[in-house]
């Protein structure tokens, strides 16, 4: 699925590419109306089966650390890495793209999937969404640049009680915090998620302050560097500003680093084993 979304957007940027380089070339309306870089012009990212996206597949996460504990987590180890590299470029590149991107959350956004909404330019959400950033749970921290977005969109110190402790998001939360731009009512009732962040991971209280109890399992490097990470970019006056100021090598590199030195470490390998029982 990631192999996916990252191809769907790198044509997506080539086809607005396309029409941005016909269009300067003196095409009338016209013929810009039907050349095949001006058939997007809204970007919509939605989940399928009534959840926007219900996390990792903890059940492969513990496959591969069975798979690691002989060689030191190796093989997880270097999922992350590759994971880290690919989904950061995927959601830099979705949000600089040109189009008016549009997320339409539904039921779960858990994890990885709560940092996915943190890449489009707008956030609808449903009724029924819960959007829960529970990394720290996995005693891992975000690994997709969306602690940097996140603080962007709801302030910093919102961001750092969120990532800290790991609560769900209601929509009318989210709304309030301006990480929903408007809400609807669901259509349908969703169906459970199965073997997700959230269904499977070790609870985390709701509103606890700074998880000083100890919900949040970040190790203490890691959690040292979240004021780092959620530091707000300078305001925009308009969303074409805002785009073009995003830069290409985005997230922070602190974000990208902390969430290496935690992931595959001995405090994610000890929950994926309880998981695995």
């Amino acid at each position: 699925m990631m192999e996916d979304l990252a191809a769907a957007v790198a044509q997506l940027g080539a086809e607005a590419r396309s029409a941005e380089a016909q269009w300067e070339a003196g095409r009338t309306d016209a013929e810009f109306e039907d050349c095949d870089g001006a058939r997007y012009r809204i970007v919509v990212v939605q989940g399928d089966g009534g959840h926007f996206c219900s996390g990792a597949d903890l059940g492969m996460l513990g496959d591969l650390h069975g798979a690691s504990e002989g060689a030191e987590g190796e093989a997880l180890r270097e999922f992350g890495r590759w994971m880290n590299g690919t989904m950061t470029s995927t959601l830099t590149a979705l949000r600089r793209l040109p189009q008016v991107s549009v997320a339409i959350v539904q039921g779960a956004a858990f994890g990885g999937g709560a940092e996915l909404t943190t890449a489009t330019d707008l956030r609808l959400v449903s009724s029924d969404a819960v959007i829960r950033f529970v990394q720290a749970t996995m005693a891992v921290s975000p690994g997709w640049g969306g602690g940097a977005r996140l603080a962007d969109i709801v302030g910093a110190q919102a961001a750092r009680r969120l990532l800290a402790s790991c609560a769900p998001v209601t929509p009318q939360r989210a709304e309030g915090l301006g990480l929903a731009d408007a809400t609807f009512e669901a259509p349908a009732p969703a169906q459970a998620p199965a073997a997700t962040e959230a269904s499977d991971a070790p609870a985390a209280e709701e509103g606890c302050p700074g998880c000083a109890d100890g919900c949040c399992r970040l190790p203490p490097g890691a959690l040292a560097t979240l004021p780092r990470l959620v530091a707000p970019a300078a305001p925009v006056s308009s969303l074409a500003a805002s785009k073009a100021a995003i830069p290409a090598a985005e997230p922070l590199p602190e974000e990208a680093a902390a969430f290496l030195r935690v992931w595959g470490a001995r405090a994610q390998q000890d929950v994926l084993a309880r998981l695995r029982k």
